[in-house]
């Protein structure tokens, strides 16, 4: 057995069991700039903390540099409702990109071996994967996992073979776990009558990768817009690359897990309605769709309504700005007094709108003839008196806030994008 010798910094993951532990002892052999990772999940009680302290104690004792953390997944799995290994998971791992970021590791070196990616992708079929999921579990650039290609049955001869010393997690044997359950019941089974068993998931996974790397090369690229996200034109392509598009557009947004093929199908339903007909994604993130593509955004704050006096205004990412002007700009320039003491709030049902010069309309039929998208009516302020607007900010004013020759004082309306 070998460990990647790679020219940087490695983090490696060790717990103390017998998979990490042979990791550890490969990359030590191999001379290799290495930092051991410990993280306890504050799962086990006693156990947990007498296993971290076996792996701190081991490096001390070989000089072998230490980082420990402590984390508390049975907390966190009740705060967000998710079970204890998803909780335990992101806890880790959000260790581990902070480590990534920070600089203290350039990559980091897993465990997971040959039966690990087995189960995995068992798992994964089990639920209903897609395509993606089949890959099983892969590399990336940050994160390496040398031994993929061994067995368990291997890292056990390796380990008695150097007679490495190891705990052993004593909740791998509650098959209350679904991971569990299959390593300890189904996969032996399978193994009795499939010996190879390993390798034909292997096989699955790489096969899944190349169509996976395929149709990653033909969706539509999206970019970011005023709204949010948009991919344009999607519906023009086959549904599979509607569903690919817009996963690789929620990764853009953040999200990365919990949007599921119900979601993907009804994304897909809407091709056949109306422009900005929207559904409602995890995450607190929408799509519309919009001028035959799709508008990914996430819906306007709550904005507390306020007097209009002059003074800007901030929200959802844009400033409001209100400057004393000399000389009328099309759609930009309104009469102070007749908007001051004024309310400005989000638009609301019956809310009516007279362009200048032109007849009074219900607001949201004045926004339809706009064209604009469902994601930026959600965001639009407004200076209204009763359901009467006068001003939609950023965008037109009435006309009863027109100039007239009585007007006293002018002001320029301009809506910028607020740095963070």
């Amino acid at each position: 057995m070998k460990a990647e010798i790679l020219g940087c910094k490695t983090g490696v993951a060790v717990s103390g069991g017998m998979d990490s532990m042979a990791l550890l002892d490969l990359y030590v052999k191999n001379g290799q700039d290495l930092v051991v990772i410990n993280v306890e999940h504050g799962i086990r009680g006693k156990t947990s903390l007498r296993d971290s302290e076996f792996v701190k104690n081991y490096c001390a004792e070989r000089n072998i540099p230490f980082l420990g953390f402590s984390v508390n997944a049975p907390l966190y799995a009740e705060e967000k409702g998710v079970s204890v290994e998803v909780a335990a998971r992101v806890l880790r791992y959000g260790i581990f990109r902070k480590l990534l970021d920070d600089g203290t590791v350039d990559r980091i070196a897993l465990a997971h071996h040959a039966d690990d990616n087995t189960e995995t992708v068992l798992m994964r079929i089990l639920r209903g994967t897609g395509i993606g999921g089949l890959q099983g579990i892969r590399d990336s650039a940050e994160f390496i996992r040398p031994l993929l290609s061994y067995s368990r049955a291997e890292i056990i001869a390796y380990v008695k073979e150097n007679a490495l010393p190891y705990v052993e997690d004593e909740s791998n044997f509650d098959s209350v776990y679904t991971r569990n359950f299959l390593r300890n019941e189904i996969i032996p089974l399978l193994k009795k009558r499939y010996p190879d068993l390993n390798a034909s998931f292997a096989r699955l996974a790489e096969n899944a990768a190349e169509v996976e790397n395929y149709l990653s090369t033909q969706i539509i690229p999206s970019f970011e817009c005023e709204e949010g996200i948009f991919i344009p034109d999607v519906f023009a392509c086959p549904d599979l690359i509607v569903k690919y598009s817009l996963n690789a557009a929620l990764k853009n947004m953040g999200v990365y897990q919990d949007v599921e093929r119900v979601h993907f199908n009804a994304v897909v339903g809407l091709k056949d309605k109306q422009n900005n007909a929207f559904l409602n994604l995890p995450y607190g993130v929408n799509v519309a769709k919009y001028n035959g593509g799709l508008l990914l955004y996430r819906p306007a704050k709550p904005f507390e309504s306020i007097v209009f006096d002059g003074s800007e205004i901030c929200s959802d990412g844009f400033i409001y700005r209100f400057f004393p002007s000399e000389k009328i700009l099309k759609s930009c320039t309104a009469d102070f007094d007749k908007l001051k003491g004024a309310v400005v709030r989000r638009k609301e049902e019956g809310d009516f709108f007279r362009k200048v010069n032109g007849k009074r309309k219900l607001l949201s039929d004045f926004l339809n003839e706009r064209k604009l998208s469902v994601a930026a009516k959600d965001s639009l302020l407004v200076v209204a008196d009763g359901k009467t607007v006068l001003a939609v900010l950023g965008l037109e004013v009435a006309d009863e806030a027109k100039i007239t020759s009585e007007t006293k004082k002018i002001i320029h309306i301009i809506k910028e994008k607020q740095n963070l």
